[in-house]
């Protein structure tokens, strides 16, 4: 009955990658009684970024729950075609890097006051919380202009709770009911209503203050009030915080493990990180490649070997056919489109967590896949990316840091695969003052 499911719940990218190297391209899985087929490697890699596969995939039976969970008419990761079209051209500037461009200096501040309330010199820091804590701060600055102290825990839970049970469907659909449930998600979608209200404040006093999303997402809903109704605008201006919350904490938090396990690494990065921060203020220049080499292919190496999403769900939306297998329309099936990252034929020696890879690695077609792909593609990634450039830059020059001895790292994969809840790291000292 159970079938594969213990094997995808306790490491989906080895299991995915096993079978394609087994059985090829395409095979079958069963997971708890329901047969889905699998489109691996970088054959479905590319297949979903192509025009074709475009056309033969969607993501409305797999993220549609979503919609119950806000009473909402369109959501951007459900909906497909035209509808999807739209909604990302309307929100692709809120979620681009531009929305970090002139405030370094201030996501900077936001990450300092983390360290100091939450990083203490001799503490054992919670990896996986304190980095959750921080990308809600750091969220909610760049895309809201607001930072949800107080809430972080209801923001955390809230996610968690929709996401088993409305997404994945781990938990069973009467846990949406259960009172501790509702006063989550109530907690979370109240900063949404705050949002909102402010904004109405800001429009009668001539919009005083940094403009932000909730800007952009109000003036949508009054031109075109069809496509943003009132009833999608809740989870529309909280949805930066269900987009980033897991997928920056977790990523950066393999990130800390991999380079603390590698002193060699820590070095060059401490090199790197101290010479930008040393001549002031951060440019968008100082996040370039060039600049910070080393921190950027950790940053790579740590999305190929630790990817947040390292397979998606897709349905057939017609009939077709694929590697000479026939696929009918309704069809369920798991992308495992990560397969690639653990290739020899693409990354030699894969296993290795390799700061001096050359960037020609990444680029081969189907190799590299961290943000999905197709019209599903991540539409964060650019900003997802400075923002964990910047932490990540911050904290090395910050804190000195090393992990409990013989630590080795152990990962969970529900909500969203990361470092496993008890991951700590030790802070030794500060590195440099704050200035």
């Amino acid at each position: 009955m159970l079938g594969n499911a213990l094997q995808v719940a306790r490491d989906p990218a080895k299991f995915f990658y096993e079978a394609y190297r087994e059985y090829g391209s395409v095979f079958e899985t069963k997971v708890v009684g329901n047969r889905w087929l699998t489109l691996a490697g970088p054959e479905g890699a590319k297949f979903m970024g192509s025009a074709e596969g475009k056309d033969c995939l969607r993501s409305q039976e797999v993220w549609g729950g979503l919609k119950k969970e806000y009473g909402s008419k369109n959501l951007l990761v459900a909906d497909d075609g035209e509808i999807h079209k739209k909604l990302r051209k309307a929100f692709q500037g809120s979620f681009a890097k531009g929305v970090a461009r002139g405030h370094y200096d201030q996501l900077v501040e936001v990450t300092d006051n983390e360290f100091e309330s939450r990083w203490p010199t001799g503490a054992e820091v919670p990896v996986t919380w304190a980095f959750q804590r921080m990308a809600t701060h750091q969220l909610g600055y760049l895309c809201l202009d607001y930072v949800p102290t107080g809430y972080e825990n209801d923001i955390r839970d809230a996610i968690r709770n929709m996401v088993m049970v409305r997404a994945v469907k781990m938990w069973p659909a009467f846990m949406a009911h259960t009172p501790s449930y509702k006063r989550k998600r109530d907690r979370f979608h109240s900063i949404g209503h705050a949002l909102i209200a402010r904004y109405h404040e800001r429009k009668a006093n001539g919009y005083e203050g940094r403009r932000n999303m909730v800007d952009e997402v109000m003036e949508q809903h009054i031109n075109d009030p069809e496509t943003f109704p009132a009833s999608d605008l809740i989870q529309i201006v909280t949805s930066p915080y269900v987009a980033g919350l897991d997928t920056v904490a977790n990523t950066v938090g393999c990130f800390l493990y991999e380079v603390l396990a590698n002193p060699e690494i820590l070095a060059r990065v401490h090199a790197e990180v101290d010479a930008v921060f040393a001549k002031g203020s951060i440019t968008e220049e100082d996040l370039h490649p060039r600049v910070m080499p080393v921190l950027h292919c950790a940053m790579l190496e740590t999305l190929r070997l630790h990817p947040i999403a390292p397979l998606a769900m897709r349905v057939a939306d017609k009939d077709f056919t694929y590697e000479g297998v026939d696929i009918k329309e309704g069809q369920m099936m798991y992308m495992g489109y990560t397969v690639s990252h653990f290739m020899e034929e693409f990354f030699p020696n894969p296993m290795k967590f390799d700061v001096d890879r050359p960037a020609s690695q990444y680029k081969q077609p189907g190799a590299f896949t961290p943000y999905s792909r197709g019209a599903h593609t991540c539409l964060g990634k650019t900003l997802a990316e400075v923002q964990m450039m910047l932490t990540m830059a911050r904290l090395f020059h910050q804190l000195d840091m090393s992990l409990p001895e013989g630590y080795v790292l152990k990962k969970q994969q529900l909500p969203t695969p990361g470092p496993d809840k008890n991951f700590k790291v030790i802070v030794n000292g500060r590195r440099h003052a704050r200035k």
